[in-house]
């Protein structure tokens, strides 16, 4: 069994060294290097009881400046020799880099028995601790430790209610998992808050797509027909309306009822305006281009959003 602890206590340690190098930053990156110190921080710090009783205070060590925790069975790396510490090599990843890290540990460490949602799991909760300014966050450290070894058949010795292994002590594996619920929710209310940010952009991506399906078409003063002619505001209306939304009919009403927005904070699918007393829109596409229906001569047509300098940028849009 001393096998196995100590080559848990090596493959482990480079297991969560690489999951807390993980930002969420979408960029492709790694590094490699050598040598871990101890944090001095107390904020980081947790008392867990050895496999004895005894109080011990836990100071996870720091890879590239990163905070990261190894199931070590109570070994002490505050009290560890430089040349200890100097010894461990890492590997990080960021982004398309970090996938094949990360599986690379998993293989590698004996820790396979997670399935992908929980490394997924482990994943995003180091990398929310590396930037967590929570006052326990110590004993969040020891409630990702705690998740690990919830999900392997061995839980250390003795018994998996020691300090063997990393595994939670008796009396506090209760507080560990019930902070592991609430990582859980907060990386649940993460994925919410991003699924709802990718619809809201992707509807507005979806009226410019049909918007664009227009360019070419006449402009007709007075129009709001998309294939036959419509004029700026006629042609704002139309779209729009495909979508369930009711635009006023002429532009400065337009404007007036849509939700104003500063022109540094422009979104495709917003409106701009033009003219003091507001006589054109344009949708906007991205790009800083618009379509819109321009003149009788050139009908529906993308331009430079700045052909005329905007008067204001308005939004029936969420």
């Amino acid at each position: 069994m001393k096998t196995i602890r100590t080559k848990f206590l090596s493959l482990l340690l480079a297991l969560v060294t690489i999951l807390s190098l993980l930002p969420t930053a979408a960029f492709a990156a790694s590094n490699t290097g050598s040598g871990l110190k101890i944090t001095t921080n107390q904020a980081y710090w947790s008392t867990r009881l050895l496999a004895n009783g005894t109080p011990y205070s836990y100071r996870p060590p720091l890879v590239d400046g990163k905070l990261v925790y190894c199931m070590d069975s109570g070994l002490g790396y505050h009290y560890a020799t430089a040349s200890y510490l100097n010894s461990f090599t890492w590997t990080s990843g960021t982004g398309a880099d970090a996938d094949a890290v990360l599986q690379s540990a998993v293989t590698n460490s004996g820790l396979s028995e997670m399935d992908a949602a929980t490394v997924e799991n482990v994943k995003w909760m180091m990398t929310y601790l590396n930037d967590c300014k929570e006052s326990n966050v110590g004993q969040l450290f020891m409630a990702v430790q705690t998740y690990v070894w919830e999900n392997q058949s061995y839980k250390g010795e003795p018994g998996g209610d020691g300090d063997a292994g990393g595994y939670a002590n008796a009396d506090t594996y209760e507080l560990y998992l019930s902070l592991i619920d609430s990582l859980l929710a907060k990386k649940a209310a993460e994925e919410r808050a991003r699924k709802a940010e990718e619809e809201r952009v992707a509807h507005r991506q979806e009226i410019v797509d049909f918007a664009m399906q227009f360019e070419g078409n006449p402009y007709v003063y007075g129009g709001t027909s998309l294939t036959n002619g419509a004029d700026c505001s006629g042609f704002m209306m139309s779209v729009f309306k495909e979508f369930g939304y009711e635009l006023p009919r002429v532009a400065a009403a337009q404007y007036e009822s849509s939700q104003k927005k500063e022109l540094s904070d422009i979104e495709v699918g917003d409106l701009v305006f033009y003219g003091s007393n507001i006589y054109h829109v344009g949708l906007y596409i991205g790009d800083e281009k618009i379509i819109h229906a321009s003149t009788s001569a050139s009908g529906i047509k993308v331009s430079d959003y700045d052909f005329e300098i905007p008067s204001g940028v308005g939004t029936y849009l969420k």
